[in-house]
């Protein structure tokens, strides 16, 4: 196994590398399940690279310098500095976690069905492809137990 990431360049290499694939996999394996094509881990990491470089491609297209407004060059070579944390965070968040979860349930929407619930009885999510359960979340149309 690799290091733990020891500068600040190395942390921001791995959030805008490797964050938005896993978070986008995970989505994915969520929705669809594991397929036969999943259990290569060389295709699964090469698909988990792939997606965050176009993501980063097209964030550099569509905004530029933008993303990179809180951060500065840091004294030493590697090292970069935070000067705004909050609009970091906020990129970090919406760039790089919402938005690749966001991309996955709207390629992936049509492995996931609702069915409409009996009376006073939760509604599950079934995975589409499959005639099994698998859900990992139920929502409650009744709720009485609320003040």
């Amino acid at each position: 196994m690799g290091d733990i990431p020891s500068n600040s360049f190395a942390v921001a290499a791995v959030i805008v590398l490797a964050l938005p694939g896993i978070i986008f996999s995970g989505v994915r394996h969520w929705l669809r399940g594991e397929r036969p094509g999943e259990r290569n881990p060389g295709l699964v990491l090469a698909r988990s690279f792939v997606f965050p470089v176009v993501l980063a491609g097209v964030y550099l297209m569509l905004f530029g310098g933008w993303l990179f407004d809180g951060i500065a060059p840091g004294s030493e070579a590697d090292t970069l500095v935070v000067s705004d944390p909050r609009a970091v965070g906020g990129v970090v968040t919406v760039f790089f976690a919402l938005i690749p979860a966001l991309i996955a349930l709207i390629v992936y929407r049509r492995d996931v069905r609702v069915e409409p619930p009996a009376e006073n009885s939760p509604a599950w999510i079934r995975g589409a492809w499959t005639g099994v359960q698998r859900a990992s979340a139920w929502v409650d149309r009744k709720l009485d137990w609320l003040p």
